[in-house]
């Protein structure tokens, strides 16, 4: 009588502990006495295919091909893509948080100093001195970024190459003209 299958989804295979169990070392599966073409034998290359579809075919094939394998290129492009940009994210997010908590500290440090001058002069001038000394920083700062800004929106001389090639391609312009 055969054994009747007990696993839902493997018919053939027992339920239970058994069934789960494999063993350590693979079955060996018996090679040929010598090797033939359907082995990888030394004929392989020149033995006939066992494959039916005509040369036709195969080409007729290749469109369908590479557009699978463009999908799939895009496809795992756009799980590449999707990974980090979640990841970018999650840092950004973290970066944010980080710069409130530190604004947070930059108020506690700025009410530190004031309170450490404040065992030296009254509270009034101590709060004044602080507030003085960032005013001077920020006006640094201001004048620092005016001086790049300057410098980023002077004309570049690639504009000024450009502008002569367009002339000159326009006939106008300071250029030698050879006929």
């Amino acid at each position: 009588m055969p054994q009747r299958s007990l696993h839902p989804r493997h018919p053939g295979r027992r339920a239970g502990r058994s069934a789960r169990r494999r063993s350590a070392a693979p079955r060996a599966r018996p090679s040929p006495p010598h090797p033939t073409p359907e082995h990888g034998g030394v004929d392989a290359m020149t033995a006939p295919s066992n494959d039916d579809r005509s040369l036709f075919t195969l080409i007729g094939d290749l469109p369908d091909t590479i557009s699978s394998l463009v999908r799939a290129e895009i496809d795992q492009i756009k799980a590449e893509i999707s990974y980090k940009v979640k990841h970018f994210g999650i840092g950004s997010g973290l970066v944010a948080g980080a710069a409130v908590v530190g604004v947070f500290l930059l108020f506690t440090l700025i009410t530190t100093a004031i309170f450490a001058l404040a065992l030296v002069m009254p509270a009034w001038a101590a709060a004044l001195t602080v507030s003085g000394v960032l005013l001077l920083i920020i006006a640094v700062l201001l004048w620092i970024a005016y001086v790049n800004f300057k410098r980023g929106s002077e004309p570049l001389e690639s504009v000024e190459s450009l502008k002569a090639d367009l002339d000159a391609l326009k006939g106008t312009g300071d250029y030698d003209r050879r006929y």
